[in-house]
This record gives structure tokens, sequence and C-alpha cells, in this order.
């Protein structure tokens, strides 16, 4: 049993450990948060080591960890979606507009984010199905073929 648990962690730190970085750029597109997209790949990570052996070798590992990623995200969406928020009066009191208008080029920064800040939210307002297909496509690069899988 012991080298099956061995070569369980060695398939999977060679097939799935190289995809740590285009999951983390998928999780952080559909979040918008560094934070939970740190906590939707862990969370993928474990849930894809729990359930290696139902993986078959040899079909498309990357897809496959997105459809978990995925997965996780719709999980946490519907949850968050019916919590309530409460927001500190300390959050909002430091801050300020002169802070802004204080820098060297404020024109230049707004410039700057306008066009990803745009994008952005074009693809935040996507319906969900539209906006996995989206970033899986033109921003991770899978192929149509695998973002059916």
């Amino acid at each position: 049993m012991l080298a099956t648990a061995e070569n369980r962690s060695s398939t999977f730190e060679q097939e799935a450990l190289p995809h740590l970085d285009s999951l983390y750029s998928f999780a952080l597109r559909l979040s918008g948060d560094p934070i939970q997209a740190e906590d939707l790949v862990q969370e993928t990570m474990l849930k894809a080591y729990r359930s290696w052996d139902q993986y078959q070798s040899g079909t498309n590992v990357r897809a496959w960890l997105f459809t978990i990623l995925r997965n996780n995200f719709i999980g946490v969406y519907r949850r968050r979606k019916h919590e309530m928020h409460d927001v500190e009066v300390g959050e909002i009191e430091g801050t300020t507009v002169f802070d802004e208008v204080q820098e060297i080029d404020p024109e230049g920064r707004f410039f700057d984010g306008l066009v990803d800040d745009e994008v952005i939210r074009a693809i935040r307002a996507l319906p969900l199905e539209y906006r996995d297909t989206l970033v899986l496509r033109d921003l991770e690069g899978l192929t149509y073929t695998e973002i059916a899988q």
C-alpha cells in the first residue's frame, strides 16, 4: 500500500502541479480577489489529490483541474450570495480623495487602468458559462475541445 501512495503522489506531482499558475490565473479572473483565488486553487488541488484515483491517466489533466476549480468557485459564489456582509466604519474612514489628487500623474494612472477596468467589468458582467469559456479560451489558451470537456 505504501508503494501505491508514493506512486499516487509522484504522478500527481508530475501531472497536476505544473498547472498551478494557470489555475491561479483562472481563479483570479473568476473571483477578482487574490486571496480568494489562492483559496480556490488550494481547495482545487486538495480535491484533485483526494480524487486522483478517479482521474484517467492520459486524458487532459488541465481541463479536469479547471473543471474542479470552476465547480469550487460556483459553490463558493452560491454560499456567499446568501451571506450578509457587515462593513466596518474604520474601513471606509481612511478613504479620501486627497491622496489620489496628490499623485504626480493622476491622469496617467487613470488612463492606464481605464481599459483594464472596462475589460474586467465586461468579463464579470457576462453570465458564468460565457465568462468561463472566454477566460479559458482567450486568457488560458485552452482549445474549445478542452473547454467542452
